[in-house]
């Protein structure tokens, strides 16, 4: 008969362990973080440039709310 005698302390590094591992193998079967997968199929290839490429330059405008001043010709028009 085989007997495995583990005292408490041990038994709590033991459990420790196994959740790290569970922890991080879990961690490695999500997505590998491209982040310039545009189309989401997993690679990062010639459609994804393209998308990135039809964005080049173009300005995120903050969204307009009444009391901001609007600037034309260099002049700060106030709104009401």
């Amino acid at each position: 008969m085989i007997s495995c005698s583990m005292k408490p302390n041990e038994m709590k590094h033991l459990t420790a362990l196994l959740a790290l591992v569970v922890t991080i193998a879990a961690g490695a079967q999500s997505d590998c973080g491209l982040d310039y997968d545009g189309n989401g199929d997993g690679a990062v290839n010639i459609e994804d440039v393209l998308g990135v490429l039809s964005e080049f330059s173009e300005v995120c405008e903050p969204p307009f709310s009444c009391g901001d001043s609007v600037l034309f010709d260099e002049y700060a028009y106030q709104t009401v």
